[in-house]
C-alpha cells in the first residue's frame, strides 16, 4: 500500500517515502517526512503518549483511491533537527502485532536491548528508594505518586533522545533498516 497521507489526530503529515510491512497478524508502516519545528513538538507529544504496547490510537492512511483507520502505536522513531524542520523516521506498529506477539520494532539491536535492561534495572532502584522514603515518612503516598508520574514522563522523552542523529538522511545511507 503507497500511503500518500497519515493522519495522526490533528496532525496531517505527507510522507516523503512509505515502507509497509505485512506481517501474519497485521502491518507495520515506516514513514520518512519532514515536519515543521511546532509540528514535531505535537508529534513527540503523541509519542509520549502511544510508544507502549498497550497505549494506542487512531490513524488514518491515505493512499491514492482509499483511506484506512487503524489502531496503533508508536514504534521506533529516528529523528534529526535542523533549523526549521525535523527530519523524521518513524514506524507505527498496528494493535494486532502485540496482541500476536510479533516482532517489537522498538529495539532490534543488542545495544538497545541492553539499555532497556538497564533502564528496568534504574527504574526498579529508583521504586525502592520512593519505598523507603515513603516508610521513613519523609514522603507521603501522594509525593511518591507524583515522582513516579513525572520519572516515566521524563524517561520516555529521555528514550526517544537515544534515536536522534545529527543528520537522518546520512544516517539513513549508513544504516539502511
Amino acid at each position: 500500500m503507497e500511503v500518500t497521507k497519515i493522519e495522526l489526530r490533528e496532525l496531517k503529515i505527507h510522507p516523503l517515502s512509505t515502507d509497509s510491512e505485512h506481517l501474519e497478524h497485521g502491518n507495520m508502516v515506516t514513514f520518512k517526512a519532514e515536519l515543521q519545528n511546532e509540528e514535531f513538538e505535537y508529534f513527540r507529544h503523541l509519542i509520549k503518549n502511544h510508544w507502549e504496547p498497550g497505549k494506542y490510537f487512531q490513524a488514518n492512511f491515505f493512499n491514492q483511491s482509499n483511506s484506512f483507520l487503524k489502531e496503533v502505536r508508536f514504534g521506533r522513531v529516528i529523528f534529526s533537527k535542523g533549523r526549521d524542520k525535523v527530519k523524521v523516521r518513524a514506524t507505527l506498529v498496528q494493535k494486532e502485532l502485540d496482541e500476536n506477539n510479533q516482532p517489537n520494532p522498538d529495539f532490534d539491536e543488542p545495544v538497545g536491548r541492553n539499555i532497556e535492561k538497564m533502564l528496568l534495572k534504574v527504574n526498579n532502584s529508583f521504586d525502592n528508594l520512593c519505598n523507603i522514603l515513603l516508610s521513613k515518612g519523609v514522603l507521603d503516598d501522594g509525593e511518591v505518586g507524583d515522582i513516579k508520574e513525572f520519572s516515566r514522563e521524563q524517561l520516555i522523552d529521555e528514550k526517544l533522545d537515544l534515536f536522534k542523529v545529527d543528520d537522518l538522511d546520512d544516517f539513513l545511507k549508513k544504516n539502511p533498516q
